[in-house]
């Protein structure tokens, strides 16, 4: 986190220097070199004047030329542009950033409906005759069993003919399935049968994501989400060819609680540790933000 700010601080363009000048040398790139927590502390009550029209019209595009650039980094500068106040929504990420995003998504969205995925693939009419005529089989073959135990009957040829019907049909449904040569109606729907591709077509199909219903908890956080962006994206919707984010810490009226490794944090801002609480903390108390501050984002869904 501190080198981020290092860099925050040192490395915008030269047309900001003259605002930057007549504020008190605090914006990011006018030549102040002090400590992150020193510098925000600086900038604290001049931002809570410019909250507005100059904030949003000079400050944030700026900031977030450095973003879609990669001078700045870009989960340290989405924290950065959140403490501003800002309620303008990001629209720009690295280039090289979007392709691992959009594919993290994908994943998450995959995993998050997969159950709902698969009971839309069982109501199509191949599968459905898949199911059906399985179905047949298994009651004939019961019909013959019990008639075997009961009255020590044998199947006659023609019922022996009915069964091989039964078994080449479901030999060819599960060819055209791309089904395993088992019995599967009421399992989930194996990768043969449907890839991740065919996932995010039934997906898209039926707008199974939807603003708000797939979230990446924490873990899956770190472990889905490319590095630039661990624990800055989460909930989220695919429309249009538009990722649409929310940035924003939703338990901030909790307030601080202490976490082992992390310090005194928010419960939100983990990631960040103690700094990035503390910078959180001021801004709440000079007004600069308020619990339900935070900004959407809306970037291109590479695919």
């Amino acid at each position: 986190m501190p080198n981020f700010f290092q860099q925050f601080l040192n490395q915008v363009g030269s047309g900001y220097k003259e605002a930057d000048k007549r504020l008190g040398g605090w914006l990011p790139g006018g030549g102040t070199a002090a400590p992150p927590v020193r510098a925000f502390q600086a900038a604290a009550p001049v931002a809570g004047r410019l909250a507005g029209k100059f904030r949003d019209e000079t400050i944030i595009p700026v900031i977030d030329k450095g973003i879609q650039s990669g001078v700045l980094p870009t989960k340290e500068t989405m924290f950065a542009r959140y403490l501003t106040g800002t309620s303008k929504p990001l629209t720009v990420f690295p280039e090289p950033l979007l392709d691992k995003v959009s594919n993290a998504y994908d994943q998450v969205a995959i995993e998050a409906t997969r159950n709902d995925v698969d009971k839309i693939f069982k109501q199509t009419p191949l599968f459905r005759q898949y199911e059906s005529t399985q179905t047949e089989l298994n009651n004939l073959n019961t019909r013959l069993r019990d008639q075997a135990e009961m009255y020590s009957r044998q199947p006659s040829f023609q019922e022996q003919e009915r069964i091989t019907q039964y078994e080449q049909k479901l030999d060819k449904l599960r060819q055209s399935l791309n089904l395993p040569d088992y019995n599967l109606p009421h399992d989930r729907i194996p990768k043969t049968t449907l890839d991740n591709k065919e996932r995010l077509e039934i997906i898209k199909q039926h707008d199974l994501v939807k603003p708000g219903n797939v979230t990446v908890g924490t873990v899956a956080a770190y472990n889905i989400m490319p590095k630039e962006v661990q624990l800055s994206l989460g909930r989220f919707d695919i429309k249009d060819n538009m990722i649409n984010d929310r940035y924003k810490f939703d338990h901030l009226e909790k307030g601080r609680e202490y976490v082992y490794g992390r310090g005194s944090v928010y419960p939100d801002a983990t990631g960040g540790g103690e700094l990035a609480s503390d910078l959180i903390e001021l801004g709440l108390k000079t007004g600069i933000i308020n619990p339900s501050s935070g900004y959407d984002i809306r970037i291109p869904y590479k695919k």
